[in-house]
């Protein structure tokens, strides 16, 4: 969730970081896709320049985020008129000037932070990263050419950037699917990690609830305020307050002394393990690009 709380402190709102994140997304993906271009451009100094940028309709764009196209039309001429994205003839584009100015750099360090955090965790549990490497079950859209760097000293920033960039804007975008709505989304997946992070940390107890079908108790999962929530998301505790009330009513959390847990029976609804399950997809075939592109995890 870094991505998305740094997202509403940049640019206002969950929404709009969230498609500003897409349109960067869509603009290079033949680059992230392709081993040696992405090699090409693999440097923090190193980054695409507008040329190599394939815009993208205000119509794909909807389709890729699951919004009305007037939505999202409205929200990229909102973009627009902050000087965020520009509009081409054949679409839109986030050029260099945003994605190398002082706001954007500095949000880019905190989320590249938060990665290398993750997987750090990850490793403090035994997560085996060279098994994801070796599955054959792994759908992905990367294609190995022959030729491409493979070992490197330093961890390659901008590659490193693009390829989890994919990833962050997958997983928002399966939550909202499941929650129908991407402020309730943001809400729910904060609380939801929050409740179990003292789980995470601790090995045994990590893999003891690894899967959909061992869900961890109540009583072991940490209830969380909506201040923290709030706070966590660098949104103002009104409007937390509000999506709080909605999933309350709607049985989505459950309110219990010390604060919010995620209501456990709606996590293990079809929707939601779907969406969970998207997730996982996502992050293996996320961790299976960077080591098939030679980045030591």
């Amino acid at each position: 969730m870094t991505g998305v709380a740094e997202g509403v402190r940049s640019f206002g709102s969950p929404r709009r970081a969230v498609i500003l994140a897409a349109i960067v997304v869509a603009n290079v993906q033949h680059i992230t896709r392709s081993a040696v271009r992405t090699w090409r451009y693999a440097g923090s100094d190193q980054i695409p320049p507008d040329s190599e940028r394939r815009p993208v309709s205000v119509n794909s764009l909807a389709l890729s985020v699951g919004l009305p196209f007037e939505t999202v039309r409205g929200h990229i001429n909102a973009l627009i008129d902050e000087g965020l994205c520009i509009k081409t003839d054949l679409g839109i584009i986030v050029p260099n000037e945003v994605l190398t100015s002082a706001k954007v750099v500095a949000s880019e360090q905190v989320v590249w932070d938060a990665f290398w955090s993750m997987i750090e965790e990850l490793r403090l549990i035994n997560f085996d990263f060279e098994a994801v490497r070796r599955r054959t079950d792994i759908q992905t859209a990367l294609v190995l050419e022959p030729g491409f760097p493979t070992d490197v000293g330093q961890p390659p920033r901008r590659l490193i950037s693009r390829v989890t960039a994919e990833f962050y804007v997958s997983c928002i975008l399966s939550g909202a699917a499941a929650y129908g709505d991407w402020g309730a989304a943001s809400v729910a997946s904060v609380v939801m990690v929050a409740n179990a992070e003292q789980l995470a940390q601790d090995p045994q107890q990590a893999w003891l609830y690894s899967t959909q079908d061992a869900p961890p108790p109540d009583e072991i999962r940490r209830p969380v305020t909506i201040r923290e929530v709030a706070q966590r998301l660098n949104m103002d505790r009104e409007s937390v307050r509000r999506q709080f009330h909605v999933l309350v009513a709607q049985d989505k959390l459950i309110k219990v002394d010390g604060g919010y847990l995620s209501n456990m029976k709606f996590l293990q609804t079809p929707a939601v393990l779907k969406s969970g399950m998207d997730m996982v997809t996502a992050f293996y075939r996320m961790i299976y690009d960077l080591t098939a592109l030679g980045v030591r995890l």
